[in-house]
């Protein structure tokens, strides 16, 4: 954001919602606050702004569309797409205290390669940038992407660069990475068939019993209209791309028109 009002990156005193969040009007328990008191936090779209202060649970809340879009719009690089399909396989989360750790990457890759001609790529999760995961795909010639830790600032820029160069896009979960392809314009589909193939790497193994995608079917619709261009309206509007503000709103919401918010967001930036 700090790119986008050509200024230097810097703290904010402001929190800002961090990827696509399922939520629904009867639900609370994926709404994110802040840790900060008093400061504003930036969602994307107007559905989450009115979802936060209808359960009160943030008063001090703007919707400002997702940062990936502000990027993308000034970005739109010019590469030339040199590559079939990109798959992002169902990813591990080994932070977080539930099933996790995709197993079935040889099934995947069988399927792939025969419901699509190559050349093929695989995108992987950081955690999952493992020799014994890396050597199933170069075996079989898969180039290996990896846009590294979320909180690499360079995140969304190689996953740009890195979209662009396929004409195909896979996704085998509802996550931020379908939106944005959508919004880079690219064929994107969901392949849920292979999302609860989960066991846990360390101490015991489990398979997830329900599927996720049932409540997907159920609550977001348009993940199952062919039709492009009704895709991109509701990936839109997902990510707020009608709430995007200027140059100089977005100074002000981050607090940096502001010399002692700009002093206090470097101080808690540094105790964090």
């Amino acid at each position: 954001m700090a790119e986008y009002c050509e200024i230097k990156d810097r703290p904010a005193y402001a929190s800002i919602q961090h990827g696509w969040f399922r939520i629904l009007d009867n639900e609370t328990k994926d709404l994110k606050v802040s840790k900060i008191p008093g400061v504003t936090f930036l969602c994307w779209s107007k559905k989450i702004e009115r979802l936060f202060k209808k359960n009160n649970l943030e008063k001090n809340i703007v919707a400002i569309g997702a940062p990936f879009v502000y990027l993308y719009d000034e970005k739109k690089p010019n590469i030339k797409t040199e590559r079939n399909v990109l798959i992002f396989p169902p990813h591990t989360g080994e932070l977080e205290n539930r099933p996790s750790n995709f197993v079935n990457h040889k099934q995947l890759i069988e399927h792939v390669t025969v419901e699509y001609e190559g050349p093929y790529s695989v995108c992987l999760f950081y955690q999952d940038m493992k020799k014994d995961i890396i050597k199933i795909y170069k075996e079989k010639n898969w180039k290996i992407f990896c846009c590294g830790n979320r909180e690499n600032l360079e995140f969304l820029n190689y996953f740009i660069n890195m979209v662009s160069l396929h004409q195909n896009i896979i996704v085998c979960e509802m996550t931020s990475a379908y939106l944005y392809a959508i919004y880079m314009g690219k064929d994107v589909k969901i392949l849920n068939k292979f999302n609860r193939f989960y066991t846990h790497r360390n101490f015991f193994a489990q398979k997830v019993d329900e599927d996720p995608w049932i409540y997907y079917q159920d609550s977001y619709p348009f993940l199952s209209i062919d039709s492009f261009e009704e895709k991109l309206k509701y990936a839109k509007l997902e990510l707020g791309y009608e709430n995007k503000k200027t140059k100089e709103e977005i100074k002000k919401l981050m607090g940096w028109d502001s010399f002692l918010k700009g002093l206090l967001s470097k101080f808690i930036s540094l105790i964090k």
